[in-house]
C-alpha cells in the first residue's frame, strides 16, 4: 500500500504566518484542523505549534503527533535557538562532559554556550535530558534577543539571575502568568517562539532558505528494498513510505554501506548523498523505523527504545521482518537493494 501524503506538509497555508517588513509576524489565522491526533483546533496552542511545525522551527514527534504536553529539555531549547540563527558554524573551544562528539544537538549546544545564550551547570555538564524551566527559557530567549534593558516591577517569584528576562518577556508580550520552575512544555515552546518572532526578526525566518533541497534526481516509487548484512545469514524487508526524501534515497540504490552501533539503540551509516529536508522532520521514533538524520546525512535503523528526543528525523520507512539483523555492538556492512515486483 503506498503513502503518498502520510509525510507531506499538513499545515494549512492559511497558518504559514509571514514576517513582515517590520518584523511582526501575523498568526491570527485561526485553524480549524491541525493536522495532528493530538493538538484540537481549540487548543491554546494550536496556532503557535502549526507555525513552528510548518516553518521547521519545532519538529513533530511522529508522522501525525506533535506531543504538546511533553517536556521541553535543554539541549532541544538550545537547538532550536541555533536554527533561527541559521544554523551557523560550530563553536571554538566549547566542550561538555555529557556533550558526545556526534550527537545530534553538539553543535547547537556548543552554539548556545559559546554566544552565553545557554551557560551549563558549572561542573562540567551542560544539563543534557533535563527539562528547562519557565525561567530559564525565558532567559535563554532574552539573551538571544541581546539582553535587552528593561525597567520596572520585577516579578518576586522569579530567581534574581531570571528577574530582568522575565520581566522583558511580560512587557513584549512573549510570556505572561510565569511559573519560574515549572518546566516548559512543547506547546508552551512553541507559544513564546512564535511570540518572540511577533517582535524578533532572525536569520532563519528571514533568509527565505527554510528547507534544504537536494541534488538527488527522484527515482520512480518502489515499495520494499532488502537489505543484507555480509557474512550473515537472512535477510531484511523494509516497506517505504512514498515521499521526496525516499525517492531520493531510492535513486541512489543499490548501495553497500558500513552501519555503527550507537547507544544500543540504533545503526546508523551514511547516506552516500544528502536528502531533502522539505519533508516532515521528526524529533520521535518507534522501533522497527527506518529513516534518515538530517543532522549527519544518515540512514537510522532503529531497534530499541529509549525515549530520547532525536531531533531532525525523516521517516523513510518500516522493517516488515529482519530487524534482529542489525543488533549487537559491532560494525556492520550493510547492502541494499530494490526488490524486484
Amino acid at each position: 500500500m503506498k503513502h503518498n501524503n502520510i509525510f507531506k506538509k499538513i499545515i494549512s497555508s492559511a497558518c504559514a504566518a509571514a514576517i513582515v517588513a517590520s518584523g511582526a509576524l501575523n498568526v491570527n489565522a485561526a485553524i480549524e484542523d491541525t493536522g495532528f491526533t493530538d493538538v484540537d483546533a481549540d487548543n491554546v496552542y494550536a496556532d503557535a505549534i502549526a507555525y513552528c511545525v510548518d516553518n521547521g522551527i519545532i519538529r513533530r514527534t511522529g508522522v501525525t503527533e506533535f506531543s504538546p504536553d511533553e517536556t521541553m529539555n535543554r539541549e532541544l531549547a538550545a537547538c532550536i535557538l541555533f536554527r533561527l540563527e541559521g544554523s551557523p558554524s560550530g563553536a571554538e573551544g566549547v566542550s561538555f562532559d555529557d556533550v558526545s562528539v556526534g550527537r545530534w544537538f553538539q553543535t547547537g549546544v556548543y552554539w548556545a554556550a559559546a554566544n552565553n545564550i545557554f551557560n551549563g551547570y558549572g561542573d562540567g555538564r551542560f544539563g543534557v535530558n533535563d527539562s528547562i524551566t519557565e525561567e530559564q527559557f525565558l532567559t535563554a530567549l532574552w539573551r538571544y534577543a541581546g539582553s535587552p534593558q528593561v525597567s520596572g516591577e520585577t516579578n518576586p517569584n522569579v530567581s534574581e539571575w531570571a528577574a530582568e528576562a522575565a520581566l522583558w518577556a511580560e512587557q513584549n508580550n512573549i510570556a505572561a502568568d510565569i511559573s519560574p520552575s515549572n518546566p516548559v512544555t512543547r506547546g508552551q515552546a512553541a507559544e513564546y517562539i512564535t511570540n518572540f518572532l511577533a517582535v524578533y526578526e532572525t536569520p532563519y525566518m528571514t533568509s527565505g532558505e527554510n528547507q534544504i533541497t537536494s541534488s538527488v534526481e527522484e527515482a520512480e516509487f518502489v515499495e520494499k528494498v532488502r537489505m543484507t548484512v555480509e557474512g550473515v545469514e537472512g535477510e531484511a524487508i523494509v516497506s517505504l513510505i512514498d515521499s521526496k526524501p525516499t525517492r531520493e534515497f531510492i535513486a541512489q540504490l543499490p548501495m553497500t554501506v558500513t552501519f555503527s552501533d550507537f547507544g544500543d539503540r540504533e545503526k546508523f551509516g551514511a547516506m552516500p548523498q544528502a536528502l531533502s529536508e522539505d519533508e516532515a522532520l521528526l524529533s520521535g521514533y518507534e522501533i522497527g523505523d527506518f529513516s534518515y538524520g538530517t543532522p549527519y546525512d544518515s540512514m537510522i535503523m532503529f531497534y530499541a527504545q529509549d525515549n530520547e528526543i532525536i531531533d531532525g528525523i525523516i521517516k523513510l520507512g518500516t522493517f516488515d521482518s529482519g530487524l534482529e539483523l542489525f543488533t549487537g555492538d559491532d560494525p556492520i556492512n550493510v547492502t541494499i537493494e530494490v526488490v524486484e515486483e
